[in-house]
């Protein structure tokens, strides 16, 4: 019976491991759309875990004498973090400034996420899709289905 028992326990923590193994990551769509902006972020997911953020925002009619403090503020709060990528391209005939970001959160130090209050607002081991959808629904954006 104990060999029984051993067997069926062995079995479910090898179904429970294989489970696990297998969950893939799930990618969730948020937009957010007003008359100064137009935003899309995919945020990936393993688990509750989020693995990856990544926005692309246009900022319309945009004046190209205000894109040098735009690419200084994205320097000051994201060259420094590991995991972090981001460019800044401009549209001079349609006034218009593109923004793309990418963080790795597998990468990126959250401590120094924290610090900066960029993507969260208390400290924690790793940021969760509701820390994420809190933020995104403050800053307008809409879950996508």
């Amino acid at each position: 019976m104990k060999n029984l028992r051993k067997l069926c326990l062995g079995i479910v923590l090898l179904t429970l491991f294989t489970l696990t193994a297998c969950l893939g990551t799930k990618n969730y769509n948020y937009k957010m759309n007003n008359d100064i902006t137009d935003g899309n972020v995919v945020v990936t997911v393993k688990g509750d875990k989020v693995i990856n953020y990544s926005t692309n925002i246009e900022i319309k009619s945009y004046a190209k004498s205000n894109l040098e403090t735009l690419k200084y503020l994205y320097n000051m709060y994201y060259g420094s973090l590991k995991g972090v990528k981001y460019t800044i391209d401009y549209n001079e005939s349609k006034q218009l400034a593109k923004i793309k970001l990418d963080i790795d959160l597998t990468k990126a130090d959250i401590k120094e996420l924290y610090k900066k209050r960029i993507l969260i607002d208390k400290e924690v081991k790793y940021i969760t899709l509701k820390d994420i959808e809190k933020i995104l629904s403050t800053q307008g954006y809409k879950r996508v289905k």
